[in-house]
């Protein structure tokens, strides 16, 4: 029995000091694993390390390779884009720059630039959509429509000589333009071409700069790059590729030397926020000024490259001055493509870290007819302009436009058209019970309802 009983008390002490070995081995070989696994993490994290190095190392090498193409010179290569300045012309003088749509939001920031080269700049708008107090200092303003030829003359006799001229007046509304086509074509192409006649004729203006879109691009061509044939889809894409090629065609037949900027999506600090058919980012900052949910068409997984607008207006505005960029065509603005539906996020949080997106407050409309994917390649502009900043990154921008826009007229609603050309399919949430049809439409400074606003406050 005492045999019996000692059996088991000495296989549990076996049992026992079998199983204290196990579990000290346990954590031996836990230790091992952890030590090879540190091991390998260490080792994986200095091969991304490495690797990422060498991704730094070499994308300037690609980007070189890549801009070979271009049969760019050293010299060219190594301009700081961001310390040059406009020489004086033989008598002295500082160059004469015209800037159009100038108390528009790109226009103003390109004549604000543009003086700041030590350019004498002679701002114009027909304040149809501007803001005078968008106009900068120290340039000389002048009210007039560029649909009227003979302001364009009188322009040109008492203002100019002009050596550089940035053409940025434009309605650009692209949804808006099926239903407007006339005005569309009057104001973006007519008005174009009118002040192209007279820079041949004075025969003293060295380059003109084009502001057109990526809307000449059309549907299905993403990524854009300026090698891809346009193939615009909507009267505003149309009319602006249509003063692309009446440009080179100029070019061709009078020697007039040209550049091309296709923008995107631009916001920042000076936008009309009051527009309801363009500038979706303008658009959501009025809805969340007045404390209404934001609009998004479609289910909002179009996509975009939003660009701040330094992004956009630095190269417009040295772009005359680099010799290499004359009668080339560049697309501009922002590397990252974003949803719309991420946008409003961006724009919420922006707005207040407390507002939290839901179907109250951000609500999706009818489908309208628009390019669902619209993302264009910079890599052109960068090999040119190799010296300009990395685009702002969204949330940034964003943050630095609300902190403009909360100071700005949140008492202003919405400015709409009273009449357009064609009713037919326009998007519902368009249409007004008192909106008219008109084979004719204006909108010109009376409807700027806003700017009224302001001179009166």
């Amino acid at each position: 029995m005492d045999l019996g009983q000692s059996q088991p008390r000495s296989l549990m002490r076996r049992s026992s000091a079998a199983g204290g070995n196990s579990g000290v081995l346990t954590i031996i070989l836990v230790f091992v694993a952890s030590l090879v696994v540190l091991t390998l993490t260490r080792n994986e994290a200095n091969r991304l390390r490495e690797a990422e190095e060498y991704i730094q190392e070499q994308v300037p090498m690609t980007r070189e390779i890549f801009c070979l193409r271009y049969g760019l010179s050293n010299e060219v290569r190594h301009i700081d884009v961001m310390t040059l300045k406009a020489l004086p012309k033989p008598d002295g003088t500082k160059p004469k720059a015209l800037v159009t749509g100038a108390a528009g939001f790109i226009g103003s920031h390109v004549a604000r630039i543009a003086r700041d080269l030590d350019m004498d700049v002679i701002a114009v708008d027909d304040m149809s959509g501007g803001f005078k107090k968008n106009v900068p200092e120290g340039v000389t303003f002048v009210k007039g429509d560029l649909k009227d030829p003979h302001f364009i003359d009188e322009l040109f006799e008492h203002h100019g000589p002009f050596t550089y001229v940035y053409h940025l007046a434009a309605y650009a509304a692209e949804g808006l333009s099926h239903f407007i086509r006339g005005y569309n074509y009057r104001n973006n192409l007519v008005a174009t071409m009118q002040l192209l006649n007279a820079c041949v004729r004075s025969e003293n203006t060295e380059v003109f700069v084009f502001t057109s879109s990526i809307a000449v691009y059309g549907a299905g061509q993403t990524p854009m790059t300026e090698e891809t044939t346009p193939i615009p889809e909507d009267p505003y894409g149309v009319s602006k590729y249509a003063c692309e090629l009446d440009l080179k065609a100029a070019h061709e037949m009078f020697g007039q030397k040209y550049i091309v900027f296709r923008p995107h999506n631009v916001y920042g600090p000076g936008q009309n926020l009051f527009d309801r058919y363009r500038n979706v980012i303008g658009i959501f900052l009025n809805q969340l000024s007045h404390g209404k949910p934001m609009t998004v068409f479609g289910d909002g997984t179009q996509t975009r490259k939003f660009s701040y607008i330094d992004d956009v207006a630095v190269p417009i505005a040295v772009s005359p001055l680099m010799e290499h960029m004359h009668n080339e065509v560049f697309n501009v603005g922002g590397d990252q493509a974003y949803t719309v539906n991420f946008l409003a996020k961006v724009t919420a949080y922006a707005w207040s870290t407390d507002l939290f997106l839901d179907d109250k407050t951000l609500v999706h409309l009818d489908k309208r007819n628009e390019v669902e994917h619209a993302e264009s390649s910079h890599s052109k502009i960068h090999c040119y302009l190799p010296s300009l900043p990395r685009p702002v990154p969204l949330e940034t921008g964003m943050s630095r436009m609300v902190e403009w826009a909360k100071k700005e007229g949140a008492e202003f609603a919405a400015v709409e058209f009273s009449a357009v050309e064609v009713k037919k399919n326009m998007p519902p949430s368009w249409v007004r019970p008192d909106l008219q049809e008109k084979s004719w439409v204006e909108h010109d400074e009376k409807e700027n309802l806003v700017e009224q606003g302001l001179s009166t406050s």
